[in-house]
């Protein structure tokens, strides 16, 4: 049997950089959204004010959205230029 997940509008950012949107009034984050995508949402955890929720699909992206950049994935090592050491 397919599972049904409830879809929500992201509506904005909260702080920390997840998305903020609303399921039968409580607010609900869920990370990795931007403002204006439409997503199907699993509740992972719920409190007496707000939910954190995990998307289960993007039903319609918004147009914040953009495509990652073509080409190799460049790592740097900023420990070696800040001074600071791992040890």
């Amino acid at each position: 049997m397919k599972e049904e997940f409830p879809v929500i509008q992201i509506e904005d950012i909260a702080f920390g950089g997840k998305g903020v949107g609303r399921l039968a009034g409580k607010v609900v984050f869920v990370p990795f959204t931007a403002p204006g995508d439409t997503i199907a949402v699993e509740l992972v955890r719920q409190k007496k004010s707000f939910a954190e929720g995990r998307m289960r699909k993007l039903l319609v992206p918004s147009q914040h959205r953009a495509e990652p950049p073509e080409g190799p994935v460049l790592s740097v090592d900023v420990t070696r230029w800040s001074g600071w050491s791992a040890r």
